[in-house]
C-alpha cells in the first residue's frame, strides 16, 4: 500500500512545541473515539483542564459569597466543599497533563520515520515501533501532528510532527487512510 521504493524521514526533535506534545496526549486519549470517527477534532487536554478548573474557580467564589452572606443555608458549606474539590482536582489533573507531555518529550530523541512498502517505522535511538500497512486504520493528519492509529488497541500509535506531511502523503498510495483534519 506503498509507494515501491519507501522512504526514511529524520525527524527533527526541535521543531516540536508544546502544542504537538499536546496533541499526541490527546490523540493517545481519544483513541478509541478517533477510530471510531476520524474526522473528530482533538481539543488540548490542557485547556480542557483550564476550563474544568475556571469553572470551578467562579462557582466557588460565587457559593462561598452566598455563604458569607447567608450562612443559614447550611447545604452552601456543602456546595463549596464541593468546587473545592472539583478545583483540586483539576490543578491535579494540569498537572498530570504537564508530566505527561515531558514523559513524551523526554522519549524524544534521535527519532526517523521510515515508510516502506508494507510499514511505517518510528526508530529511535532506544526503541522501533512498528505497524504493518495492514494494521493502520487511519493516517490523521491533525494541526500539529500526524497519527497513524491501529486498528489493534495493544499496537503503538506512531506520531510524527505535521511538518512531514508532505512527505507521509507522497508515500501512502492508499490515500482513503488519510484523513486530514489539520484545517
Amino acid at each position: 500500500m506503498m509507494a515501491g521504493d519507501g522512504m526514511e524521514i529524520a525527524l527533527d526533535r526541535n521543531n516540536k512545541s508544546d502544542d504537538y506534545y499536546g496533541e499526541v496526549l490527546a490523540i493517545i486519549n481519544d483513541y478509541q473515539k478517533l477510530i471510531e470517527n476520524p474526522k473528530k477534532k482533538i481539543r488540548p487536554m490542557m485547556g480542557q483542564a483550564l476550563i474544568y478548573a475556571t469553572i470551578s474557580v467562579v462557582l466557588l467564589v460565587i457559593f462561598a459569597a452566598l455563604y458569607l452572606t447567608d450562612s443559614g443555608h447550611g447545604w452552601y458549606i456543602y456546595i463549596v466543599a464541593l468546587f473545592s474539590l472539583t478545583l483540586a482536582l483539576s490543578i491535579v489533573y494540569m498537572i498530570l497533563i504537564k508530566r505527561s507531555i515531558s514523559a513524551l518529550k523526554n522519549n524524544s530523541s534521535g527519532k526517523k520515520l521510515i515508510i516502506e512498502d508494507g510499514y511505517v517505522e518510528l526508530a529511535s535511538d532506544r526503541q522501533t515501533a512498528r505497524l504493518e500497512m495492514s494494521e493502520i486504520r487511519h493516517i490523521i493528519i491533525n494541526k500539529h501532528s500526524i497519527a497513524f492509529l491501529p486498528k489493534n488497541a495493544s499496537k503503538n500509535i506512531i506520531a510524527v510532527s505535521a511538518d512531514y506531511s508532505d512527505a507521509v502523503i507522497s508515500a501512502v498510495l492508499d490515500k482513503s487512510l488519510i484523513v486530514d483534519n489539520s484545517k
